[in-house]
């Protein structure tokens, strides 16, 4: 219940997408980013989301990493990457989270695209495939930390015979803790007074900052400082900003 969508496509329809479901041991969430925008973008997202719904419902795969595998394996197939005369390059960047809500750990597995991760600790215990370690705060602002979970870098579909399995990072969840996910819409956004991109290190201090609210006024304040930093420039591309007070 406190959590927030902020979704601007850059055309009537947006090649950002994101995915909820939920049973009674766990809820899952998704942000992807497909290949261009406006129809050929929203063309990819509807396959990326049928797909989706197929492995949920009827493959009955759960866990983050093997989610993005099958997705890979049916993008691939679905457009015809597999033949040598195939001219589609298309498929999306992902975040996909699995959120066990008894033992109150996050699973993530990543295509490119991140998990941040902001608390007031500045200790982070994550498990990466079979390998516990301790993460390191990627920026610290006032008295919070805000820490990545770092994606596998490759995407789903675009090239086919990936021989490499997305891996898998699990966290135990505290009580406060505030969860991102994005596409690289907002960042990439040219703005400001000198018309330059706005970046991620400005991203993630705008969410620092934010992190005192109520996490459904950091909708509307999000839109506003992106409105304000485009300005009169052209929006480049579909944003989509997912946010979960956990």
């Amino acid at each position: 219940p406190e959590s927030f969508l902020l979704i601007k496509p850059k055309d009537k329809v947006s090649g950002d997408f994101y995915w909820i479901e939920e049973n009674e041991e766990y809820a899952f969430i998704t942000v992807a980013d497909s290949t261009g925008h406006g129809i050929p973008g929203a063309f990819i997202s509807l396959i990326g989301t049928i797909l989706l719904n197929e492995i949920y419902n009827s493959k009955k795969i759960f866990k983050p990493n093997l989610v993005l595998d099958e997705l890979n394996r049916l993008v691939q197939l679905t457009l015809e990457q597999h033949k040598e005369d195939s001219q589609l390059k298309d498929g999306m960047d992902m975040a996909f989270c699995c959120y066990d809500k008894r033992k109150r750990i996050m699973h993530y597995a990543g295509a490119n695209n991140p998990l941040w991760l902001i608390r007031n600790d500045s200790r982070l215990k994550a498990v990466i495939g079979d390998e516990e370690v301790m993460l390191q705060p990627n920026m610290k602002h006032a008295d919070v930390n805000l820490f990545e979970l770092k994606a596998d870098k490759r995407p789903i579909g675009k090239t086919y015979g990936d021989i490499t399995n997305f891996s898998l990072t699990s966290i135990k969840i505290e009580k406060g803790d505030t969860i991102y996910l994005f596409s690289d819409g907002y960042a990439d956004q040219f703005g400001g007074p000198r018309g330059k991109k706005l970046k991620y290190r400005p991203f993630k201090k705008i969410l620092c900052e934010l992190n005192g609210n109520p996490i459904k006024e950091n909708r509307q304040i999000l839109d506003s400082k992106f409105e304000t930093w485009k300005s009169d420039l052209e929006q480049i591309d579909d944003v989509c900003v997912a946010g979960l007070r956990m």
